[in-house]
């Protein structure tokens, strides 16, 4: 069972389309989307006044209907109690996929994580697209006991 924290953050991204804000990655229409403007890489943030306990940071996009503004190589960073930027992985997306789920822990003893600050950072895309599209995200964390 997990807790959404999607809407606690304050979002901002490296570039914006006019037309296509950051706000509509968190609005639950997957008809509206976040577009970017200008060469790779791209990123989103989520900042949180505090730290929060989070397990898993969710996308979606739709490869069919975005075509080459569909991400392919994506990666994924938090920051640390420490203050330091810590790199999760970077991911590959598939032509099928709608959405996407990103562990941020690494031990599955303690499925979680502490952060205020995540990076979801885009590469590059499907058929050598330049802009990207994210249509929606998730971040969802442990239910407080």
């Amino acid at each position: 069972m997990y807790v959404e924290y999607k809407k606690l953050a304050s979002w901002d991204a490296t570039t914006t389309k006019p037309g296509y804000p950051i706000k509509n990655i968190i609005d639950d229409s997957t008809a509206t989307f976040w577009q970017s403007c200008g060469e790779q890489p791209h990123a989103i943030q989520a900042r949180f006044d505090r730290k929060i306990c989070v397990s898993f940071f969710d996308v979606f996009s739709s490869p069919h209907e975005d075509d080459n503004f569909t991400p392919l190589y994506v990666s994924l960073r938090y920051r640390t109690f420490g203050g330091e930027m810590k790199y999760v992985k970077t991911f590959v997306y598939s032509q099928e996929c709608q959405w996407l789920s990103f562990p941020l822990f690494e031990d599955k003893s303690k499925p979680y994580v502490w952060t205020d600050l995540i990076q979801f950072v885009i590469h590059s895309n499907q058929e050598e697209g330049i802009d990207s599209r994210i249509r929606q995200v998730s971040i969802r964390g442990p239910v407080p006991i």
